[in-house]
């Protein structure tokens, strides 16, 4: 009888078989690996989006509360003096010092500025809150500031939530008093310093009951580094079990935000209103000196109805800095414009400017609307998220 041959099927995977495989999956990895940072990007975009947004609504919630931020913003009473001017509504930028008053050079000739006279033809910057013989411009130094100013400005313009956790420990508060002795090897100088800083960062203590499921905040009023003690106000409500968990975090300007004004009729206090909202805006001189295009040859760095703005730069110096998704903001006193850098271009060897008889280093930047007026004067703010215009705003007392 013969024997019937058994079929066999076959057991495991080809080399070639096992090579595409790999090659699959390393394709897969790879492009996993390639839209994860893309992915990181998109994310921090949507986040400051949703945090402007946010920011949008509180600031228009604020003027629509109190009509006299961008009807009268020096707080003088006066109203008829503001209409039909183009103004900003700055809270904190207005407040903040500068070592040098008016950092500009009408000739160009120092880029990063030396101190000069201060600018002409740039639109006046208020508080809206206070008022102030110094009110003039971008770059002023407003030196008769008082902390209570800067705190009151911090509670206009910036989020209320926005804390960075710095100490988290374990420890006890002494008894019958408001005071908070951590570990000698837990340091303390970071909140120590925000305390000390001009003007003060505020503090708060989060302090969590026996059961770990509820707290209490209080203000830190201060920090003993040499006993590392932390000593906190108000007192804690009466029947709170005070457990052995406490937490200590500083305030972060994260998001800002300014107002930009045009009035529409020297009869009246109507107002067109953008809201620009800011992502740790820096207030640095450098980081809002007016850019200009050499004004003796009287050319201007927005044409009006030109998607292309030109700014010119000393050749002994590097370009200002600029940077995609930023934007550039019209400060003369007929201006109060925005316009989003869509796109640069560095011209570091002098060449002719097209439409005018300067030949010089500059910066070829596109925009994402033409130029609604001409000007010879922006400010470049790369930490700008996005603006966001209001419409008419009216005020009749």
């Amino acid at each position: 009888m013969r024997d019937q041959k058994r079929s066999h099927s076959r057991r495991g995977a080809t080399l070639m078989e096992v090579l595409i495989a790999i090659l699959a999956m390393g394709i897969g990895v790879v492009s996993l690996i390639s839209l994860f940072p893309l992915s990181v990007v998109r994310s921090v975009r949507g986040y400051q989006l949703t945090q402007s947004t946010i920011h949008r609504q509180n600031a228009e919630a604020i003027i629509d509360g109190y009509p006299r931020l961008f009807a009268d913003p020096d707080n003088d009473g006066n109203l008829q003096e503001h209409w039909g001017e183009r103004f900003v509504v700055d809270p904190l930028g207005n407040l903040e010092k500068f070592n040098l008053r008016g950092l500009y050079s009408p000739s160009g000739a120092t880029y990063p500025p030396a101190a000069a006279a201060d600018v002409i033809g740039v639109m006046r910057r208020f508080s809206g809150m206070r008022n102030d013989a110094n009110n003039n411009a971008f770059l002023n130094d407003f030196l008769n500031l008082t902390d209570s100013h800067e705190a009151a400005a911090d509670s206009l313009a910036t989020m209320p939530d926005t804390w960075v956790e710095q100490v988290d420990e374990i420890t006890q508060i002494n008894t019958g008093t408001n005071e908070i002795t951590f570990d000698s090897a837990v340091s303390l100088t970071a909140v120590a310093g925000a305390l000390t800083a001009t003007p003060a960062i505020p503090v708060r203590a989060i302090i969590y009951d026996t059961t770990g499921k509820q707290s209490v905040t209080r203000s830190v009023t201060n920090i003993n580094l040499a006993t590392n003690v932390a000593t906190y106000s108000p007192d804690l409500p009466t029947g709170f079990s005070v457990g052995n968990r406490i937490v200590l975090e500083t305030l972060e300007r994260r998001f800002t935000w300014m107002l930009t004004c045009r009035g529409t009729t020297p009869l009246a206090s109507d107002f067109y209103v953008d809201v620009t909202v800011f992502f740790r805006r820096p207030y640095s001189a450098e980081e809002e000196t007016p850019v200009v295009l050499e004004t003796a040859n009287n050319v201007a760095v927005l044409f009006k109805g030109s998607y292309t703005a030109y700014i010119d730069y000393p050749e002994t110096e590097n370009a200002p800095h600029i940077r995609k998704g930023g934007y550039l903001f019209d400060c003369s006193k007929t201006g109060a414009n925005w316009y989003r850098v869509v796109d640069w271009e560095d011209f570091s060897t002098p060449t002719l400017i097209p439409g005018t008889t300067v030949t010089t280093k500059h910066l070829k930047v596109t925009l994402d609307r033409a130029a609604i007026d001409d000007s010879s004067l922006v400010v470049i703010m790369n930490s700008a998220v996005d603006f966001y215009p209001l419409g008419l705003k009216s005020y009749r007392p």
